[in-house]
């Protein structure tokens, strides 16, 4: 393993030219699993998650066309992509933020959200810089989101140690795409970055469900 910014080889088909395959293959599987992960959220009625989850399915099948289409990093297509991704992190905000019991804290936590996610935008718009989602999904993950699941986790909530674990994950993966860890060329920090991000979104949905699941069996049995 080595630490280096590298540019994936292309394949060539006739006229047809593949950039970054494994790249882009990466990025389907993520949209693959992403779609699957949010019909089966929104069948027991988790609606943001769902959303985050159709959203980051989106994100991906623009990013591995972004990746494969063009030969230069900020094109059009990773610009609609890192816009999506923008939007999958609100909604994943908001998922959480509707646990909080107090509503004060509840109204400030939305309007900084808000606040937060126009930030980006406005940024993304003017630079289409990757950094600018990474900044702000580490600002929505760590001090909104595994914030609100590490006070579920002292509650003694089911699921929260899950999605918190897939949230460590998440970060672990941001650290090594931006250090540009990579195990090779055709292996490098966006394959990395992509594959502890389907096992990380796996536990997070896992965690989501049996917090879901467990609530609706308490209304229940009231």
């Amino acid at each position: 393993m080595f630490v280096a910014r590298m540019q994936q080889p292309s394949i060539v088909f006739t006229n047809f030219t593949f950039y970054e395959p494994v790249t882009s293959i990466t990025d389907f599987l993520i949209c693959i699993f992403c779609s699957v992960l949010a019909f089966k959220l929104l069948k027991i009625r988790s609606t943001y998650w769902s959303i985050f989850y159709f959203l980051l399915a989106i994100s991906a099948l623009l990013g591995a066309f972004g990746h494969a289409l063009f030969a230069y990093k900020d094109n059009i297509l990773k610009l609609y992509s890192r816009i999506m991704m923008v939007f999958a992190t609100l909604f994943a905000i908001f998922a959480s933020t509707i646990l909080l019991n107090k509503i004060f804290i509840k109204v400030t936590s939305f309007i900084l959200s808000i606040f937060l996610f126009a930030a980006a935008i406005y940024f993304l718009l003017k630079t289409n810089d990757f950094e600018v989602v990474k900044w702000y999904n580490a600002i929505g993950f760590v001090f909104f989101i595994s914030v609100i699941q590490i006070f579920n986790i002292y509650k003694k909530k089911e699921g929260s140690k899950l999605i918190l674990g897939g949230i460590i994950i998440i970060i672990i993966a941001g650290i090594i795409h931006s250090m540009g860890i990579s195990f090779n060329v055709w292996f490098n920090k966006n394959e990395i970055a992509h594959s502890l991000s389907i096992i990380a979104l796996l536990i997070i949905y896992k965690g989501i469900f049996i917090s879901t699941t467990n609530e609706e069996s308490k209304y229940e049995t009231i």
